[in-house]
């Protein structure tokens, strides 16, 4: 029977385990440095609360099969719903989120929009993703869609998420968010974190050995046996990030080093506001071109998703959560992100939460400036997900680690690995799924 050690019990690494222990022959530990399982999609409770929430903002996609099967695998449900997608823009708030939408968008000429619609149809349905790799999405996108649609749509985002790298970002990273995206989103009920409760629970009834609070700091490898935490092993499975990866395993070839090492990394930085009452205020008209309700009214749609496309701001989203899942899961209280990635260095890691809230206080009231957050604020809470979005540049395919190393019986999946795909917890369990078959 093979010793496995793991590294990492964020989704990459619980799947892992969970695929290995399906095929049987393996003794399994997963040594993880957090308290709890999770990962990137680690969350909490409060007391009051019936469902946990992630630090950062979740949700699935209709074709993240993978986080749905094993959610109905290990009994959970998942609830899909439409919710509304927004883009503030011109100091207002406009529904984009549908062709329709995209049509009724008040700050393009209507060539700008046809362009705009005609290119987002072609790679919603186009498979090819290998050809857009050698393109910029900048260059791409004017020179499809025009420079109209860039300045007004895509550049505030692009400049919001990824800073100085900006115009760096491969075409293909682009492509991978819309061929991917669904009108439909999905929750997983009672949480990513029970999900990831669940999946551990499982494990351990599966005799996976699971230490959390346990730093692998340094891996020595001797006669083919690795030694880990005063443990042998016959194969390690890394899914830490690759920076971390690499300065725990020291013995691999500099060669490797150096290449890997060219992958830049954003820190997510969220702040999750818990409110009395809702923030975003509801569309003056719904989709269907009706009014909406009143502002008090139970029934009212109110947004989900908030881009921030005024290059202004100091937040790229803001995210209602509780416009998508019920309020009485968390006490009716109504939750809300405000969302960044931003590179290590960022001064906002050195700010406290207090002082973030500062800043970030006069624009949420231009967003809604009747809103008072004196009256409605409970508690808000500050949270870091480190290496969180790899910089994906152009041909990043000639970049993209291998899970194999030059190490023979040492694996590595993370997100860096998942290319053409964006970051989620959908790819993480694939990940998993694909490391387990290497061992």
């Amino acid at each position: 029977m093979k010793k496995v050690a793991i590294l990492g019990a964020g989704f990459a690494g619980l799947s892992t385990a969970y695929f290995l222990s399906k095929k049987g022959n393996y003794d399994i530990t997963i040594f993880e440095k957090e308290e709890n399982p999770g990962g990137l999609a680690v969350g909490f409770k409060k007391n009051n609360w019936k469902w946990t929430i992630e630090q950062a903002y979740h949700h699935l996609f209709t074709s993240d099969s993978y986080a749905t099967n094993m959610a109905k695998e290990l009994g959970i449900g998942v609830i899909f719903k439409r919710p509304l997608t927004t883009t503030y823009t011109h100091s207002a708030i406009v529904q984009l989120d549908s062709p329709l939408s995209l049509l009724s968008f008040p700050y393009l000429k209507m060539s700008s929009k046809l362009r705009t619609a005609a290119t987002l149809a072609f790679l919603k349905f186009n498979p090819y993703w290998k050809p857009l790799e050698k393109y910029t999405a900048k260059e791409w996108l004017i020179n499809y869609q025009g420079i109209e649609s860039w300045k007004q749509l895509w550049e505030p985002l692009f400049s919001g998420k990824f800073g100085e790298y900006e115009d760096d970002i491969s075409m293909s990273w682009f492509w991978a968010r819309i061929y991917k995206r669904s009108a439909s989103l999905g929750y997983i009920e009672g949480g990513f974190q029970h999900l990831a409760e669940k999946l551990t629970q499982y494990l351990k009834n599966k005799g996976v050995k699971i230490y959390f609070n346990t730093a692998i700091h340094n891996a020595v490898e001797k006669d083919g046996q690795w030694y880990l935490d005063r443990k042998n092993f016959d194969v390690v499975i890394s899914t830490l990030p690759m920076p971390v990866f690499l300065k725990v395993f020291t013995k691999l070839p500099q060669s490797y080093i150096k290449k890997y090492s060219k992958i830049k990394h954003l820190h997510a930085l969220n702040m999750l506001l818990e409110l009395k009452k809702p923030f975003l205020p509801p569309l003056k008209n719904t989709s269907d071109g009706g009014q909406s309700k009143g502002e008090d009214s139970s029934e009212v749609e109110r947004p989900y998703w908030l881009n921030i496309n005024d290059k202004s701001f100091p937040f790229l989203a803001v995210v209602e959560h509780t416009n998508f899942m019920d309020k009485k899961y968390y006490g009716n209280n109504h939750l809300l992100y405000i969302g960044n990635y931003l590179p290590r260095e960022h001064r906002f890691f050195k700010m406290t939460k207090t002082e973030l809230f500062k800043l970030f206080k006069p624009y949420l009231q231009k967003i809604n400036p009747s809103y008072d957050f004196n009256l409605n604020a409970l508690r808000f809470e500050l949270f870091v997900g480190p290496f969180a979005q790899p910089v994906v540049t152009k041909n990043y395919s000639e970049i993209k680690p291998p899970l194999t190393t030059p190490i023979p019986n040492l694996y590595v999946g993370n997100l860096d690995s998942i290319y053409p795909w964006d970051r989620g917890t959908n790819y993480a369990i694939e990940l998993g799924k694909k490391l387990a078959d290497l061992p």
